[in-house]
């Protein structure tokens, strides 16, 4: 995808996308049988992965790099915010209207958008069908993170000899590096500075998809609160990442992104160890305080490490990068639950498993760190 983004216009990039997000959309509300609705929602999830791909290059390239870090942090503030509403709205949506208008309600949202996007971006180049490469290396890309899923979902329920599953990522995504359509990407990652922010950026969602597979469950068997407060208990996550996000933005445009970036990934860090013990003492505020210092570091972290790729990015590749974000957040979001899921069974899915899983979140949190800082000391070695 990164590549094809980057060969065609960002105006006509945003109308296809739109536009097939929609049409998925009423495909799915229209759905007769599961496998129809299964079907749309994986058209739905295309569209939507190409719009997550443009929206980091689009920002990047509408304000000027002094700004890029405010820019960022309206993106990474929006997601939480949509968290936040979206299941209140989808209920009241389901109780008034019935199922398929949560998905029927993207299409005013997607004309509206379409009318100011393509009102606001100067034409481009031409749309372009992707060739058979295309098709073939998206192939090697979904059958690498198949094995991969595959592999922990099974290990859970059937044994550890399933991880040797995961072995076969490996030949899949040596022979995609090999081919023409990973060029890029490779030309991405040899730029200074990209690496690191991409890894902290999966390392990040990796543990945020722990915590929210985990925390739910503590809650309700460990603490026995009901389904109602405990989502309510797991919404101070990303309402602190919301009240966080512009914060880091601007803390990142005063201080340098790369700081602000690990000083997010610290404070997330700190809160995912409080988290950690997953005490059966703990009240449901316990469990909402320090979900929120999580978020709140979360919130920081997003858009000085995303503005910090995209000042490091040639502007050739902007479309790449955000392609390639897109795949490492998302890589992370599901690898999270998958690792949660192996590391609580270890305990029979008892209250000590809960506290491994948590443990590697901050593990993986504390990964994250390491990229940041390690990236801005390479870049601050003089070069030869």
């Amino acid at each position: 995808m990164a590549g094809w983004l980057d060969s065609v216009g960002r105006r006509e990039a945003l109308g296809f996308s739109l536009c097939g997000f929609a049409v998925s959309s009423v495909a799915a509300g229209m759905s007769p049988v599961p496998a129809w609705l299964v079907g749309a929602r994986l058209m739905q999830g295309a569209f939507g992965a190409v719009l997550f791909s443009l929206v980091p290059a689009l920002a990047a390239t509408a304000v000027r790099p002094q700004a890029r870090g405010r820019a960022m942090a309206l993106i990474t503030t929006l997601g939480p915010l949509g968290l936040i509403s979206g299941p209140a709205l989808g209920g009241l949506l389901i109780d008034a209207l019935g199922w398929p208008w949560i998905f029927f309600v993207n299409v005013p949202v997607s004309i509206v958008v379409a009318a100011v996007g393509l009102s606001l971006l100067p034409a481009g180049a031409p749309l372009r069908l992707p060739d058979r490469a295309w098709f073939a290396e998206c192939a090697l890309l979904t059958g690498a993170v198949g094995a991969l899923l595959l592999a922990l979902t099974f290990t859970t329920s059937r044994g550890p000899a399933w991880l040797l599953l995961a072995l076969c990522s490996a030949p899949l995504i040596a022979r995609w590096a090999r081919s023409p359509g990973s060029a890029p990407l490779r030309q991405l990652v040899r730029a200074p500075g990209t690496v690191g922010p991409h890894i902290a950026l999966s390392s990040v969602a990796a543990a945020i998809g722990v915590v929210f597979f985990i925390a739910p469950f503590f809650a309700q068997r460990q603490l026995g609160a009901s389904a109602s407060a405990a989502g309510a208990a797991v919404l101070a996550f990303p309402a602190g990442m919301a009240l966080a996000g512009p914060v880091g933005g601007l803390l990142g445009d005063w201080w340098g992104s790369r700081r602000a970036a690990v000083l997010g990934a610290a404070i997330f860090t700190v809160g995912l160890v409080l988290l950690a013990p997953m005490d059966t003492a703990w009240t449901l505020p316990d469990l909402a305080w320090r979900l929120a210092l999580a978020g709140c570091g979360n919130g920081l972290f997003n858009a000085p490490n995303m503005a910090t790729v995209m000042t490091r990015t040639p502007p050739l590749l902007l479309a790449t990068t955000g392609a390639s974000t897109t795949l490492a957040r998302t890589l992370g979001f599901a690898l999270g639950p998958a690792l949660a899921t192996l590391l609580w069974s270890t305990d029979s899915f008892g209250s000590d498993g809960m506290q491994r899983a948590v443990a590697a979140a901050a593990v993986l949190s504390a990964l994250s760190i390491a990229a940041v800082a390690r990236g801005s000391a390479a870049n601050a070695r003089p070069s030869c």
